[in-house]
């Protein structure tokens, strides 16, 4: 097996616990990346807390993300070591690269604008809408401040995290940021599936 000299923490999407996201802890494992799951406050066997399951977020996730970040580079203190988010994983992790030391970040459909996914969710599924945390009003602030690599990863088909979105944030950055971005040709998290097929 190959070893990357990686640890990938993974910042998984919004529903489920850390078991939701072996499928894409197998697949870095078997490219050879050290791979780091953990629950967000809530979910699985972590600390209790009461969850709306209309909050997209909650800010005490990026808490969560920045604690598991520290613990993979304390066991892995000479191996490169960054965040992989997945959908609402990406807003955390691009808040916790923002203001913590990490080597790089990767986001699956990347959600660059937390508002326009409400109203998306509002068209599609009004029966169920979607909420978010007050701190989600000064998101757009956020990706400016991430200094460490950042590969985007979009689905052209992706209604949710719009690929226009990662095109965009990538294009915006400033001199001595490495930005860039993976198009697939799939829909809102179906990229790993897309890139593993045979």
């Amino acid at each position: 097996m190959p070893d990357q000299h990686t640890t990938m923490v993974v910042a998984s999407n919004d529903w489920g616990n850390m078991s939701y996201s072996l499928y894409q802890a197998r697949v870095l494992a078997t490219a050879g990346y050290r791979v780091l799951l953990f629950d967000y406050r809530g979910f699985g066997h972590s600390a209790a807390f009461a969850i709306n399951p209309n909050q997209l977020y909650y800010p005490e996730f990026a808490t969560d993300l920045g604690t598991a970040l520290a613990e993979a580079r304390r066991q892995s203190p000479r191996q490169r070591v960054g965040i992989i988010g997945f959908s609402m994983g990406t807003i955390l992790g691009a808040k916790v690269a923002a203001t913590t030391r990490c080597d790089f970040l990767i986001t699956d459909s990347y959600l660059a604008d937390p508002q326009a996914l409400v109203a998306y969710y509002q068209r599609v599924r009004p029966e169920r809408p979607l909420t978010l945390p007050a701190d989600a009003a000064t998101y757009t602030s956020v990706a400016p401040r991430v200094s460490c690599p950042w590969l985007f990863i979009a689905g052209t088909e992706d209604k949710a995290a719009s690929p226009t979105d990662s095109l965009t944030t990538a294009h915006a950055a400033r001199k001595g940021q490495r930005r860039e971005v993976l198009v697939v040709p799939c829909g809102h998290l179906g990229d790993m599936e897309k890139l593993t097929e045979k």
